[in-house]
């Protein structure tokens, strides 16, 4: 078979106007430099040092638009990025400690143990890898198996994310003992404050421990009256411990947290709820109101409507629930909670006569898994909120990610322009490498790069006529013909190519005698 010249492109440009878009200095110096010296070595004809070069520039640009893409919650996309970044540079535990993350965001615990453990194999010492690991097993309910790697962690980097679930995994193991004294030691070492005992107190009540949680929630108070949140989740390990007897305490302690911050729509729904558990229909519907106000959330919605149905309000009922249902449908989350409004739609329905309607709607009900009951009251907080950072906490002790808010417009925009600023050179350095294994009479792997260098920059002049001529030697007679054709009717002066594209479509369709 000829042996059929590819096209390599070296760009002179430099990579200024792409690291602009890039979060820190050093991270722009990475990829500029290794871009750069790839061009370098090219030109010098080094190409085992330039594959080394635009891998390790492939590499870091695939691992920052992974975690910008996780951040922006676009987890799915993140997750591919990831795993091309791993196989141009397998050793780097970077990479692997991030996509570590991603995955305990994206709940594939089973993956992010892996990806956790093999760094922690490759370097014992590294208190980052041992607290995700401890959170990944915490989260796999091997508390055991967490409490090791979680000492680890804190014996090396004695911060307070690790040194706070170390505390929990002790509870949870029933060791209250160790918990105490752990606490204490971050009290001495981190200070004396308000913030620090909510958290202890809210440790404790998460593991039924209902003296010690209302020892810390007063400790907080005491510390500072206008503590945000005391009050609200000294209210919670109430109902927690015990809902029903619980309400007494709970209404003055939910009641004074919105005297410091009149607009929690926590505090709001969670007194709705109460009013609606004990039959009082008009604070019920007050309090119900003001926290869909604030926050339509689908929970609030429901339990809003149940009290319209118990004042016999069937059309301010039906309206809410169809508003749940709406509000339902903006995350996939929400759409396997939405069971309950379906269901209670549907009995409105029934009762209305309007029968086709409402067994349409007791079909979806019967596919949601929430249908026998609504997650309300205290198991329901961690769906309320985005007002309180130690909701998100506690709701979800996943990676560093976990706290932050939801990306915003700008955040959204900001990862796109990145990934279509660092695209052509990405495009060009997968050109480069596919150029690099055909002359190596590698012709699958300079396909697959060639395909890799396709999906990031299609318009760059000469690709289609590398990918054709790599399919052609590699046996992919229908893709050669597709870029040749696409080639060849832009540079008909191009002999070389002309023939190859004659000779693909001659073995796509052989002719027979």
């Amino acid at each position: 078979m000829a042996k059929w010249l590819l096209i390599l492109l070296l760009s002179t440009k430099s990579l200024a106007q792409v690291s602009d878009a890039a979060s820190s200095d050093q991270q722009q110096d990475a990829l500029k430099l290794h871009y750069e010296a790839a061009g370098r070595y090219a030109r010098a004809g080094d190409q085992d040092h330039a594959t080394l070069e635009y891998k390790a520039f492939l590499a870091e640009g695939l691992h920052r638009i992974a975690n910008g893409e996780a951040s922006a919650g676009a987890f799915a996309t993140a997750v591919g990025q990831f795993d091309e970044a791993l196989s141009l540079a397998p050793h780097d535990n970077r990479i692997r400690l991030d996509y570590a993350r991603v995955s305990l965001d994206a709940e594939k615990l089973v993956q992010a143990r892996t990806l956790a453990e093999e760094v922690v194999r490759s370097d014992l010492k590294d208190a980052q890898a041992r607290f995700l690991l401890g959170s990944v097993l915490f989260h796999l309910e091997d508390y055991a198996g967490a409490r090791d790697q979680l000492e680890v962690a804190v014996a090396a980097n004695p911060d307070f994310k690790s040194g706070y679930l170390l505390g929990r995994t002790y509870l949870v193991l029933h060791d209250e003992k160790r918990a105490r004294m752990l606490f204490d030691e971050m009290v001495n070492g981190l200070g004396d404050s308000a913030l620090l005992h909510i958290y202890f107190g809210r440790a404790y009540s998460l593991m039924d421990y209902p003296e010690q949680a209302d020892s810390e929630f007063k400790k907080a108070i005491f510390k500072d009256g206008n503590a945000a949140d005391a009050h609200y989740y000294r209210a919670l390990a109430y109902l927690r411990h015990d809902e029903s007897a619980g309400y007494v305490k709970a209404i003055p302690e939910f009641e004074a947290e919105l005297k410091i911050n009149p607009n929690d729509v926590r505090s709001h729904y969670m007194l709705g709820y109460i009013a609606l558990k004990q039959g009082r229909f008009a604070q019920a519907e007050a309090e119900l109101s003001k926290a869909a106000a604030l926050q339509p959330d689908v929970n609030t919605l429901v339990n809003l409507a149940e009290v319209y149905t118990a004042e016999e309000r069937a059309g301010d009922a039906e309206i809410t629930l169809r508003r749940a249902i709406t509000a339902s449908q903006k995350d996939p989350l929400d759409q396997q909670r939405s069971g309950r409004a379906h269901y209670l739609l549907g009995r409105l329905l029934m009762k209305a006569g309007h029968l086709e309607e409402a067994k349409k709607e007791m079909t979806i009900a019967a596919q949601q898994p929430d249908t026998s009951g609504m997650t309300s009251g205290p198991a329901a907080e961690a769906r309320v909120i985005s007002s309180s950072s130690l909701a998100q906490q506690d709701a979800r002790d996943r990676s560093d990610h976990s706290d932050s808010p939801p990306a915003s417009a700008a955040e959204l925009k900001k990862v796109g322009g990145f990934k279509k600023e660092l695209s052509p050179a990405i495009g060009e350095a997968y050109n480069a490498l596919g150029v690099f294994a055909a002359r190596k009479q590698d012709f699958m792997a300079a396909l697959h790069f060639f395909e890799d260098a396709e999906s990031w920059n299609p318009e760059l002049d000469g690709l289609d006529r590398n990918l054709g001529m790599a399919a052609l030697s590699a046996g992919g007679y229908d893709k050669a013909v597709k870029s040749l054709e696409q080639y060849v009717s832009t540079h008909p002066d191009d002999e070389a190519a002309s023939a190859a594209l004659a000779d693909a479509r001659k073995r796509l369709h052989p002719v027979t005698p």
